[in-house]
Parts: structure tokens; C-alpha cells; sequence
């Protein structure tokens, strides 16, 4: 089983296309922008965790109330887009957010890590 086949199966439940997020294990391994807006996701597999070179995640408009902790193993991630989604508290989200990252995008306003 490869590394990333959690996520791929993932993807294929969702129907998410190949061209948002590759099927092929090197691809997935250097993926730096993933844009999963306007999916209708209720969730994201802990796998996420896996793509260790993601920089950008755009998760707006989507059906998401929280993300899996496994998204604090992403330590090249600077920016992730949480608009419009059915989150009830950031608090616990931020907790798990990478302690790398520089900015939250909440409801069109840029949230700065400190």
C-alpha cells in the first residue's frame, strides 16, 4: 500500500478531481497548493497530514466543523482558507493548526499568527 492511499481513496469518494488532488504518489509527496473549495466536504481524512510540502490549503465554502489534529503535522503550511464553513469555535481549531503557520483567512478577514 503506498503512502498517500487514505487520501486518494478519499478523493475518490468525494469525487474530487484528479487535477485538484493527483492520484500519483510523487505528485501527492510534492504537492505545495491544494484547493478544495466549494466541495461540500463534511471531512477531511487524517492523511492530510501526510502531504508534507502543502503551503496553501483553501478549505472555504465548504461543510466542515472541525479538522483532523493530524493538519499540525503540515509544517510547511503558511496559509489556510476557512470561510464559510459550519466551524462553531476556531479556538480548538487553532490548537492543532502548525505552529509555523502565518495566516488564518476566517470570514474574508486575515488572521495573523503570532
Amino acid at each position: 500500500m503506498n503512502n498517500h492511499q487514505e487520501i486518494i481513496q478519499w478523493a475518490i469518494k468525494n469525487n474530487i478531481s484528479e487535477e485538484l488532488l493527483p492520484r500519483n504518489e510523487e505528485e501527492l509527496s510534492n504537492l505545495t497548493i491544494l484547493d478544495l473549495y466549494r466541495l461540500g466536504l463534511t471531512e477531511l481524512p487524517q492523511s492530510i497530514g501526510k502531504l508534507s510540502q502543502l503551503k496553501e490549503l483553501n478549505l472555504n465554502d465548504n461543510k466542515l466543523t472541525t479538522l483532523p489534529e493530524s493538519i499540525k503535522n503540515l509544517k510547511q503550511l503558511k496559509e489556510i482558507s476557512l470561510s464559510d464553513n459550519e466551524f462553531t469555535d476556531l479556538t480548538d481549531i487553532i490548537e492543532i493548526l502548525p505552529i509555523g503557520l502565518k495566516q488564518i483567512f476566517k470570514n474574508y478577514i486575515c488572521l495573523p499568527i503570532i
